[in-house]
């Protein structure tokens, strides 16, 4: 039974590269334009591109990878018995790895954007899920002093378990005192944490670095602020388009191998 891969094309360079990926491992690529599917080939004299109309990629025999949201075939036609459609991100091995490569851009942007080293700086992280693990690993190994916002105790917990200061509190005067000795902010929760008074208590030089998928503070407050913002988003494609696409070719790889042996 053959397998067809359908990824949306995009601005995105992971999708190309993971495209090539599975390629070599003897996938059907298919790409995404609008409302028209196509195959791409490539040749001596370039690239060229052969339209394939959908009935016959949803009535062939195989199972479907779906790339990216939004992709047309979240809607598809009806899926023949042997079909199942399987997503590249229902693979927790992907989404720690993809973690990593996150981390390690947003570490790039820290160094980048601060006008002091990581070393002897303070850190507050919000959120000790996988990119908050990482990311805390690497600001320690540089030397940098780590503190881990979560509201769950276990969480906190786990975090002071390895070393790290933890609070689970931004309210009180207290904790709105300590929030002015950070150098930088790091917020991996899609949920609004910071109100205008937290960030009023942030240093004027602070980096706040947002790497939700919604973002943590109003905007209109930290500019009244001066807090410096960075939204920060779709990193690995951004930073390492290469090993991103590696990742994402590989995990595909992983779930139409599981959907084989089910």
């Amino acid at each position: 039974m053959g397998t067809i891969c359908i990824i949306k094309e995009s601005k995105d360079r992971r999708m190309r590269h993971a495209a090539a990926e599975l390629s070599k491992s003897g996938v059907d690529v298919i790409f995404e334009r609008g409302k028209s599917l196509y195959r791409r080939s490539e040749g001596t004299a370039g690239s060229a591109e052969t339209e394939v109309p959908p009935e016959t990629v949803f009535t062939a025999g195989g199972v479907y990878t779906l790339y990216a949201p939004g992709v047309m075939v979240a809607n598809p036609p009806a899926l023949a018995a042997d079909k199942t459609a399987v997503h590249y991100f229902d693979d927790e091995e992907y989404e720690l790895k993809n973690a990593l490569l996150t981390a390690e851009a947003a570490l790039a942007i820290i160094i980048g954007e601060c006008d002091v080293s990581v070393y002897r700086s303070d850190f507050l992280i919000t959120g000790y899920g996988r990119i908050g693990k990482f990311i805390a690993a690497y600001i320690r190994a540089l030397g940098g002093n780590v503190t881990v916002y979560a509201r769950r105790s276990e969480v906190r917990a786990l975090a002071s378990g390895f070393g790290y200061a933890v609070t689970g509190g931004l309210d009180d005067t207290a904790d709105l005192a300590v929030l002015g000795k950070y150098d930088a902010v790091i917020n991996t929760v899609p949920a609004r944490i910071f109100g205008g008074t937290h960030l009023a208590a942030l240093k004027p030089d602070c980096l706040f670095l947002e790497l939700a998928s919604v973002t943590s503070y109003d905007e209109e407050q930290a500019e009244r602020a001066g807090i410096h913002t960075i939204w920060a988003r779709g990193l690995p494609g951004q930073y390492s388009p290469v090993t991103a696409g590696r990742l994402i070719a590989e995990a595909a790889l992983r779930v139409i191998k599981r959907e084989h042996h089910d």
